[in-house]
């Protein structure tokens, strides 16, 4: 039965800490350049992905491991994490700090049911690699890091880069159904993905298609591309996308190892190419 460990009361619960950590004091360093750093480091997850995540939470989202850690790394962080804002907590989350632990100790319990490998940290909640890049979705007015980004692919695929014009990164930008992350260390570009939302016809619903991602030479095999995988599948399930599909070349073995190890079933599909125009 889905989310048999957790009762309606947990999933409100949860949406609350969600909301709480990506509106709320808790995690949020005003001095610092990027101010989301702390809830990027304690939770694993950027405050653009745990905010499209609050948005859409519903009780579904406890069924994927990723967002079940992600959750109880949120809970661990208004709980343990010295914000100084414990007196503020309440105006956000309506369980108490013993109710907010026993959701915690459920939520590890539901992992070690199901035998997931995560990280357990200081007051026993799952916790994702610290060292994880920011992965972060690039939107409007990011048009200087979208045009390295796509160099670097090009770098990474050993293709030319033609520079996007203003107007065309403009559009590529705003697109809602066209998702661009990259993969950032302060100002460098580590590499970065690129997936379209498509509709689906013979359901009501939608599938996510990662069309390329590439991670710079210098920085391959760092866990970089395993990072903005785990990151589109989050915002996948955030929207409540049936699911996350890539292609790999038969003859690319780099890809298909890479894509097998982190947990994707191979299909034996063949893709057709014209590009010549169609024959009299």
């Amino acid at each position: 039965m889905p989310n048999a460990s957790f009762a309606p009361r947990d999933v409100a619960v949860l949406g609350e800490c969600l909301r709480a950590a990506v509106d709320g004091p808790f995690l949020r360093d005003a001095r610092a350049l990027d101010p989301w750093w702390e809830l990027h480091t304690l939770v694993g997850a950027t405050h653009d992905t745990l905010t499209v995540l609050a948005r859409e939470w519903s009780p579904a989202h406890l069924e994927a491991p990723d967002v079940r850690a992600i959750a109880g790394n949120v809970v661990n962080a208004l709980l343990g994490y010295p914000h100084g804002m414990e007196n503020e907590l309440p105006r956000w989350v309506t369980a108490s700090r013993d109710e907010l632990t026993a959701l915690l100790q459920r939520i590890t319990h539901r992992s070690e049911e199901h035998g997931e490998v995560l990280g357990v940290g200081v007051r026993g909640a799952i916790t994702l690699p610290s060292d994880r890049p920011l992965v972060r979705r690039l939107r409007a007015g990011d048009d200087n890091i979208a045009q390295r980004l796509f160099a670097v692919m090009a770098e990474a695929f050993e293709e030319p880069n033609e520079p996007q014009s203003d107007a065309s990164m403009q559009r590529l930008l705003s697109r809602d159904d066209l998702w661009i992350l990259a993969a950032l260390d302060g100002d460098a570009v580590l590499g970065g993905l690129t997936a379209h939302v498509l509709p689906m016809t013979r359901v009501d619903g939608v599938e996510v298609f990662i069309y390329d991602l590439a991670v710079a030479p210098s920085v391959q095999r760092r866990g970089i591309g395993r990072a903005l995988v785990a990151d589109v599948r989050v915002r996948a399930q955030a929207i409540g996308a049936l699911s996350v599909f890539v292609p790999a070349d038969v003859e690319d073995d780099h890809a298909l190892a890479f894509y097998e190890a982190i947990g994707g079933d191979a299909a034996p599909v063949t893709m057709f190419t014209f590009v010549d125009p169609p024959a009299d």
